[in-house]
């Protein structure tokens, strides 16, 4: 009977000594998926005001070439105008 127990007893530190590991290597699984967590919404959050800053971007180049593009539609109105009076037509 002895031997038995003492065959137990190493047993159960062996499955002790498992179930410490074990539960060590969930911590740092649950560590690792709670980083991960924070920095994809940072990455979102950051993409996301990345966006509206390009939008704002697009937006302003959008407004400048509009407006160049109806200055120099005035422009060749102007133009078109003198020459006519000029031309007689």
């Amino acid at each position: 009977m002895p031997v038995i127990k003492k065959i137990l007893n190493d047993d159960l530190a062996i499955l002790k000594s498992q179930k410490n590991k074990l539960l060590n290597e969930v911590k740092t699984l649950s560590t690792a998926v709670s980083d991960i967590k924070e920095k994809q919404d940072r990455l979102v959050s950051g993409l996301d005001k990345l966006e509206s800053e390009h939008k704002a971007y697009l937006r302003r180049l959008s407004d400048a070439f509009q407006e160049k593009v109806s200055s120099k539609t005035e422009q060749l109105k102007r133009r078109e105008g003198d020459l006519v009076q000029k031309e007689g037509f």
